[in-house]
């Protein structure tokens, strides 16, 4: 199995961006809350206690959409570098994180209380925003997590999801605001678990709910059962990936505290952080710890495991990041060649392969082809002699 090769550390003037890009990265995810106990559905009543009871959670779908936009005006203005675009990116991602851990403050609650300005993601948009004007961001709020929580029963289920059904479980009454509904619903779902939305009939409008970036790993299983961790790992790969390929442990649980994720305290979505990530994602290979090289006292780091490349690819690592903040994969010129040319090798290293397997099957064929060979002088004779055919005897 392929191991991630060491990227090369940047400098600063080369890439000013990387730490800036860290702070947009936490501001986004903050901006995706989780909260415990928020009011109940009948929805929310259909998901297994399993996940029910452990993981109630609250995706402050607006609060995400207005961050995100935030977060891209942040990563254009810290391409000069300067060092108040990086403080004012600092003190958005606090601002955004007394709301995911609870504030008392109304106007930083995570449920929206205060009308909130929401991104614009596509034309299709559109034809509903007449429709979406008239909800109040309470209102969308509740049916993204109504639809979040249907999302996550039918993934727990391995169940596909149409349109029909969103609309006849979830949606009644709002199918005005479907396409802003749906859009902010799949953003949660991939920031705080990992998952994307992928059609599968657009004539019957089926979807299937899948991991994202490629990682087939989603921690079903672990402490807190029926809830994908997937999320979780992708932030932290994140993390590396912006860090060029090494991150400290120190630097990491700074990050993750910032969300409300430590490593001794319960989440009610991860469990035991400490445990999920130095056991399960390092025993699962996707992460890599590691002692740093003559620290003393000892200090750890972390890298990304093999299984992370044989998986998924830096170039869906960067469209990941740069979607998040509303930019072009282009936008980070430095990792965005560093993708081009690692999407190249994997080109390259197809080649052999599938020459490989056409050299196999040839192979394979040939003592066919060499019976034919051998039958066809018999059959040649037995079309010229009829007698010499088998079973021709006189009767």
């Amino acid at each position: 199995m392929p191991r991630a090769r060491k990227r090369r550390r940047l400098m600063t003037e080369e890439n000013p961006q990387s730490s800036n890009e860290e702070q947009n990265l936490i501001g986004v995810q903050t901006a995706a809350p989780v909260e415990e106990d928020v009011s109940s559905s009948s929805t929310r009543s259909s998901v297994p206690s399993s996940s029910s009871s452990s993981s109630s959670c609250s995706c402050s779908s607006s609060s995400c959409s207005s961050h995100s936009s935030s977060s891209s005006s942040s990563s254009s203005s810290s391409s000069s570098s300067s060092s108040s675009s990086s403080s004012s990116s600092s003190s958005s991602s606090s601002s955004s994180t007394s709301s995911s851990v609870g504030s008392s403050s109304d106007s930083e609650s995570s449920l929206g209380r205060k009308p909130r300005k929401r991104r614009k993601r596509s034309s299709s948009t559109e034809s509903d925003s007449s429709d979406s004007e008239s909800l109040s961001s309470r209102e969308v709020d509740e049916k993204v997590n109504e639809l979040v929580y249907f999302f996550l029963l039918k993934y727990q289920t391995k169940e596909p999801v149409t349109r029909t059904e969103i609309v006849d479980n979830v949606m009644r009454n709002y199918e005005g605001s479907f396409t802003l509904i749906l859009n902010e619903a799949i953003e949660c779902l991939q920031l705080v678990f990992g998952l994307d939305l992928k059609e599968v009939d657009p004539t019957n409008q089926i979807y299937v709910l899948i991991t994202a970036m490629g990682i087939t790993y989603d921690g079903m299983q672990t402490e807190v059962h029926g809830v994908p961790k997937t999320g979780l790992l992708i932030f932290i790969l994140s993390l590396i990936f912006i860090d060029d390929n090494c991150v400290s442990e120190k630097e990491v649980w700074k990050v993750l505290g910032i969300i409300g994720v430590r490593p001794d305290s319960y989440h009610h979505l991860y469990g035991n952080p400490g445990k999920l990530i130095l056991e399960e994602f390092v025993q699962e290979q996707y992460l890599e710890y590691r002692q740093v090289p003559n620290s003393d006292p000892a200090r750890y780091e972390f890298l990304w495991g093999p299984r992370v490349l044989v998986e998924s690819t830096l170039m869906k690592f960067l469209r990941f990041l740069s979607g998040l903040i509303g930019n072009e994969p282009s936008y980070f010129p430095v990792w965005y060649e560093e993708a081009l040319r690692d999407e190249r090798e994997r080109a390259q290293a197809r080649l052999p392969e599938a020459h490989n397997a056409a050299t196999d099957a040839a192979a394979t064929d040939a003592p066919a082809a060499d019976a034919a060979a051998t039958d066809a002088p018999a059959a040649d004779a037995a079309a010229t002699d009829p007698a010499a055919a088998p079973g021709s005897g006189n009767l």
